[in-house]
């Protein structure tokens, strides 16, 4: 194994073990275990926990995300984009539900233990839907509005996501985006 299929590996193996088990329960020794390989390895390859944690953020961002803008149909309106870009992340927390509350872990661990690491998180999603949003826009839409429908869209999303973490009611999380949404929309016309 080379070097970058190692740290794919211990990337891989803490990601899912953050999935399954939680940030708290992410130890070094755990994920060292879960990659197969020995435990120095890991300090190798990462010179701290937070490496490790960025570098399991990142996956996943660029795994399940790093496509969003793709997801909205050019110029079909700044609201059609946040509908389009909400519903799928809720579908997608309800099939990875472990997955779903290791964001919000890794954003509340990095928020305590590495302050850096939280805001530049937050900025990797901003920026993210910005450009979805952007792309969605039909003409003549402002940026105040594409930046206002983001704000709200980020609030929207992350409450329908931790409710739905909560209750693993699927159709109620749906419904309540829905109806934030649908708010949304009346606020544009």
């Amino acid at each position: 194994m080379d070097e970058a299929e190692r740290t794919a590996r211990i990337v891989a193996a803490a990601a899912s073990v953050i999935a399954r088990e939680g940030v708290e329960r992410a130890s070094i020794r755990r994920i060292a275990e879960e990659a197969e390989v020995p435990l120095g390895l890991i300090h190798y390859a990462f010179g701290s926990k937070r490496e490790l944690f960025a570098a399991v953020y990142a996956h996943w961002f660029d795994a399940s995300f790093a496509a969003v803008p793709e997801w909205v149909a050019p110029g079909a309106g700044v609201e059609r984009a946040a509908r389009a870009i909400a519903e799928r992340i809720v579908d997608w927390a309800d099939a990875q539900p472990g997955a779903a509350a290791g964001h919000y872990e890794l954003l509340l661990w990095a928020h305590r233990a590495a302050p850096d690491l939280a805001a530049d998180t937050y900025r990797r999603w901003v920026a993210s839907w910005t450009v979805a949003l952007e792309r969605g826009a039909a003409p003549g839409t402002t940026s105040e509005r594409i930046h206002e429908v983001r704000d709200l869209l980020l609030v929207g999303v992350d409450g329908a996501v931790v409710r739905l973490l909560a209750t693993r009611d699927r159709d109620d999380a749906h419904a309540v985006l829905d109806r934030a949404l649908r708010i949304l929309e009346r606020a544009g016309t």
